[in-house]
């Protein structure tokens, strides 16, 4: 199961890359340089500084970072296989999952 998960993992990466839209990729970073120059109390400064760490902490593998497919692997299988679209799982799920679907 491993080898499994490790391949999907190296794939998913691979699409991510080629997919992700270069808006996501960077959007933490504009939101705490436009952020920096808005600061002018030391409440603020606070508030400014706890941001910016869980941002941080999300995009360099904090706890909270989950992969598209670890949150799609960490979710309960379909119960009612019989009745189970596949087609229409993608297209309700497109924006959870956008570089999966």
């Amino acid at each position: 199961m491993n080898i499994v998960k490790e391949a999907a993992s190296l794939l998913f990466n691979d699409y991510k890359l080629r997919y992700e839209s270069p808006s996501e990729q960077s959007s933490e970073m504009a939101q705490s340089s436009s952020n920096d120059a808005n600061v002018s109390s030391s409440s603020s400064q606070l508030l400014n500084v706890r941001s910016r760490f869980k941002r941080m902490r999300a995009v360099f593998g904090g706890e909270e970072r989950k992969t598209e497919l670890d949150k799609f692997l960490s979710e309960d299988a379909e119960d009612n296989l019989s009745t189970f679209n596949i087609l229409e799982y993608w297209k309700v799920n497109n924006s959870r999952f956008s570089i999966l679907s």
